[in-house]
């Protein structure tokens, strides 16, 4: 289960996985390719989360601009790159690059908005 964690943006905690591994996260549904971005996994950040099972923790500007989680039982996928070195090759970084008119270079695709929620006495 995706939880949020105060972590450097581009990394992951993934307590099953080796720090210093490079993995592509993702989270159903997959929107488009820039939903599908490689992190490392830097476990030393927090270390008491690395006896936490069943999560993964994410910077919450990471999880919304890439992969529209919002932690409300969110499930990222997160697999070692050398399982998917084809993918892997096609996957951008989670690393926000910029141009000199404040473009990220890392898209291909607009950013996509989560609209609100609507509680169900609403609909």
């Amino acid at each position: 289960m995706a939880q949020p964690a105060d972590i450097k943006p581009g990394t992951v905690i993934a307590p099953h996985i080796i720090s210093g591994t490079e993995v592509i996260v993702t989270r159903y549904p997959i929107i488009n390719k820039d939903n599908i971005r490689r992190y490392v996994v830097d476990n030393d950040q927090i270390p008491e989360l690395i006896d936490t099972r069943g999560c993964v923790f994410i910077n919450p500007d990471d999880a919304m601009k890439y992969h529209q989680c919002d932690f409300d039982g969110d499930q990222l996928v997160c697999t070692p790159c050398d399982l998917l070195p084809t993918i892997a090759a096609e996957t951008r970084s989670a690393r926000v690059q910029l141009d000199s008119e404040g473009n990220d270079l890392n898209r291909d695709f607009n950013p996509v908005v989560k609209k609100e929620k609507k509680g169900l006495s609403s609909v």
